[in-house]
């Protein structure tokens, strides 16, 4: 993990992120996306823009014919992420995902990755986060339905899992756990189930090629500014020489994968493995707890001038997951030959 955090934070990021791009573009090379189009949703979020980027340089590197589409709401972040020399090989769709698409839009594929991502806005707006989750996949199917869509990949989260019993094996796909229904957050998790269960619904009902990639925290090159997450949080601080201040105990497991692996899976996915299947997406060697992450961070990145202090507040008021001791295998991926990390 250091290895990856030290690629992530390095002076030459975007030749870090050219580096990834590339060999990305080698992967979906290898599995044959000419001659088709692509939906990528969620375009101006971490893994929207990635995927998009990398089709762009698949694209250019093979002379692949390749139609890439974006959909996304906010026209201005769009033109902050890509240039336009980029926009002109992408064809951006501007709508909120909570609306249907136009019938007369049609792709070979499409992968879902639009999605709210703020434990505030979870606390805040459950009702919106829910809306977001369940609409915007409805709709992406339906859509894929009457397109004839060749495969789905819809980008769920670890945090379905929610609170599971410590045990000395990894969690497979299968072992979850309980969900507090009273809890206003478990707005984000039980969505996140609900679209999973909707996926697997269509694949019964209607025989539709979708398979679901369930997510570990992702991080690597490409991360923008306004990330939030908390290896970003931790990181800012070290770069700025501040403490790296916890709000809980730090006790929950993290469970990690570098960006350029996710992309990776997300497409091998629309062709490999069973339809209506679950992946976790994940790096073993990247589990640890949230505090020993802020001290290695603290330690590796600081030059001695961070340290990690604790200020618990009594209530949650920052949004945090509850404590958790999932540590994710990835024994289906590897066992299907799908990736190798």
């Amino acid at each position: 993990m250091q290895r990856r955090i030290h690629k992530y934070m390095g002076s030459s990021s975007i030749d870090y992120l050219k580096e990834d791009l590339l060999n990305v573009a080698e992967y979906i090379y290898q599995n044959e996306f000419s001659n088709c189009s692509i939906l990528i949703t969620g375009a101006t979020g971490l893994l929207g823009f990635l995927c998009i980027k990398s089709l762009l340089v698949y694209q250019k590197k093979y002379c692949k014919n390749v139609s890439v589409y974006g959909l996304a709401r906010n026209p201005q972040k769009v033109s902050d992420i890509f240039s336009e020399e980029e926009l002109k090989s992408i064809n951006i769709i501007y709508q909120d995902i909570t609306a249907p698409l136009s019938d007369s839009l049609k792709f070979d594929y499409i992968i879902h990755t639009a999605n709210p991502t703020t434990s505030k806005f979870f606390l805040t707006n459950p009702v919106e986060v829910i809306d977001s989750i369940y609409l915007g996949i409805k709709n992406i199917l339906e859509n894929a339905l009457k397109s004839g869509t060749k495969g789905v990949v819809y980008l769920s989260s670890m945090e379905v899992f929610e609170i599971v019993e410590e045990k000395e094996s990894r969690h497979s796909e299968k072992d979850l756990g309980y969900v507090d229904l009273q809890s206003t957050r478990s707005c984000y998790s039980e969505g996140k189930r609900l679209a999973e269960l909707l996926c697997k619904s269509y694949v019964t009902e209607y025989n539709l090629p979708v398979r679901i990639a369930r997510l570990a925290q992702t991080f690597g090159a490409g991360v923008q500014k306004s990330e939030n997450r908390v290896f970003a949080q931790f990181l800012r601080s070290a770069i700025y020489g501040e403490d790296i201040v916890l709000h809980t105990k730090g006790q929950s497991f993290g469970n990690y994968c570098y960006t350029a692996d996710v992309i990776r899976a997300l497409f091998l996915l629309p062709k490999r493995g069973e339809a209506g299947d679950v992946f976790n997406i994940v790096n073993e060697d990247s589990t640890v707890s949230i505090a020993e992450m802020a001290q290695m961070v603290a330690h590796e990145f600081s030059n001695g001038k961070s340290k990690v202090i604790f200020d618990i507040p009594t209530d949650n008021v920052y949004g945090y997951a509850p404590d958790t001791k999932l540590k994710l295998s990835n024994e289906k991926m590897a066992g299907n030959q799908i990736i190798r990390w």
